[in-house]
């Protein structure tokens, strides 16, 4: 005979202490738990914000798993790379940003010219991994306005 094996430890069923044996102890019990149901509805009911809708079961099967919610934002436009309430700080992590990205760029150019022996900006990580280029560092930024002041 086979050892059989499987993942899953096995299940210990055992009877709730409030259940009882006789069968006035079964409706007890019963009568307990669906109060218990009843009053956690309610806290969820009262949490429930006015206007929420949910789809259902019907509306889900409905639904694409390909599609995706509508933004008021152009194709192609929505790519949040930093986010801050004060504009100051807003302004500095853009200015990084695009110092990143125009470092980047040309350093990505003289690469692709030839030149092996360029230093990649601060930040850099695929080509560090992949071609094993040198990388800087301390941080170069560019005296560059944002376009949103």
């Amino acid at each position: 005979m086979r050892n059989c094996r499987t993942r899953h430890p096995p299940i210990k069923l055992c009877v709730p202490k409030d259940y009882g044996n006789t069968v006035e102890g079964k409706y007890n019990y019963l009568a307990k738990y669906k109060e218990r149901l009843d009053s956690e509805l309610a806290i969820i009911m009262a949490e429930r914000k006015p206007g929420d809708r949910w789809l259902g079961v019907e509306k889900i099967k409905k639904v694409s798993p390909f599609s995706s919610p509508k933004t008021d934002s152009p194709l192609w436009r929505l790519k949040p790379n930093f986010l801050s309430a004060e504009k100051e700080k807003r302004i500095e992590m853009w200015k990084k940003w695009k110092s990143f990205q125009i470092s980047y760029r040309i350093a990505f150019d003289e690469f692709r010219n030839g030149n092996r022996d360029v230093e990649f900006p601060l930040g850099t990580y695929k080509m560090r991994l992949q071609q094993n280029v040198r990388v800087s560092i301390e941080h170069v930024i560019f005296e560059i306005s944002p376009p949103f002041e």
